[in-house]
């Protein structure tokens, strides 16, 4: 009986492969991914403008909140 169970699981569940890189953190999600690459751009484009007042003000509040998230998981 069991065995008839798992291979109708089997037929319905769709099976995903998660893959995770060492790099990324738990507490990263896909807002703060977003901020992060914001930031990124933000650097690059100020790099070659000369003014970084952009990065600075986009810089700060995306590393606080990943600091917040970081200490609420528990590991930092």
């Amino acid at each position: 009986m069991s065995e008839f169970i798992s291979k109708c699981i089997g037929d319905v569940v769709p099976t995903v492969t998660i893959i995770t890189f060492p790099n990324q953190k738990p507490w990263i999600d896909g807002s703060i991914r977003a901020k992060l690459k914001a930031r990124t751009t933000d650097f690059n484009h100020d790099k070659v403008t000369g003014n970084m007042t952009k990065y600075r003000q986009c810089s700060f509040p995306s590393a606080r909140q990943s600091n917040k998230l970081s200490v609420s998981i528990g590991t930092k």
